[in-house]
């Protein structure tokens, strides 16, 4: 009995020195760098967000993707150049999430891109599931400021409550962001932002990308006005100036809905 119990013993310790010579999983580590980006679904509503953090083995980026709407299938995710809006074509492919609605985190190798090159180019990630494009979140120089601005609009075909938001980019341009509702599906509505007030109109500064009609929302990148001039999210709220969009490119004069703008805006 006293050998049969020394064996046990013996047997415990050898499984016990075993076990401490297990290596234990390595526990990622952040730098401290890290920036967090919006993800706008086409529309430019908000749909979640991207967390971007450096890890300090190998100089690896973590992408930690948070979406607050369910999607369709599996929502592939890619590295593009320029800004969502615009569009651009694609530098890597970062991977996937299954069907649903989930949080997931990927590492990317630094061969492919690191930390201190995402704050210096012009692009986005973009989010595409069965539907086709989910949303995107644009990043370096495309990336925005927490800084908008918001103006009412006056509808006159509906009683929808439309708006004329800027938003602010890094680099200082700006995106303008149109919603007046639905009107006609298949419609094309174009719209302009004009020197002066509603009531003491002056010349036309920017001609904006058309609304459609099965929306009612246009989105436009601006970093230049009409006659080619740079122009800055600061300029654009400074002027005083007014918006238009009408019925169509034919229908010049008819007004779907308008409002002043900067300056000229009171609540």
């Amino acid at each position: 009995m006293y050998k049969l119990i020394n064996y046990i013993s013996s047997v415990f310790f050898a499984v016990l020195v075993l076990l401490s010579c297990v290596p234990e999983e390595p526990v990622m580590e952040y730098t401290g760098n890290r920036f967090v980006v919006p993800i706008y679904d086409e529309n430019f509503t908000l749909s979640g967000q991207i967390e971007v953090k450096e890890l300090t083995k190998k100089n690896q980026i973590e992408l930690n993707v948070v979406t607050s709407v369910t999607f369709n299938g599996d929502l592939r995710i890619s590295l593009n150049n320029n800004n969502f809006i615009n569009g651009g074509s694609e530098i890597v492919l970062i991977g996937s999430i299954g069907a649903g609605k989930e949080d997931k985190v990927f590492l990317v190798d630094p061969s492919v891109i690191v930390f201190y090159e995402l704050g210096g180019i012009s692009g986005h990630f973009r989010f595409v599931d069965n539907d086709g494009i989910f949303g995107g979140a644009d990043i370096g120089k495309e990336s925005f400021n927490p800084v908008s601005k918001l103006y009412q609009l006056t509808n006159y075909v509906t009683p929808f409550a439309s708006q004329c938001e800027y938003f602010q980019r890094n680099d200082g341009s700006a995106v303008i962001k149109i919603n007046i509702g639905q009107t006609t599906v298949g419609a094309s509505h174009p719209a302009y932002i004009y020197n002066g007030s509603i009531d003491l109109p002056g010349n036309v500064l920017f001609t904006l990308n058309p609304l459609s009609g099965d929306l009612g929302i246009g989105l436009t990148n601006l970093k230049t006005d009409d006659n080619g001039n740079n122009k800055t999210y600061e300029d654009l709220i400074n002027t005083a100036s007014h918006i238009k969009i009408v019925e169509s490119a034919i229908k010049q004069d008819v007004i779907i809905a308008d409002g002043n703008l900067g300056p000229n805006f009171t609540p």
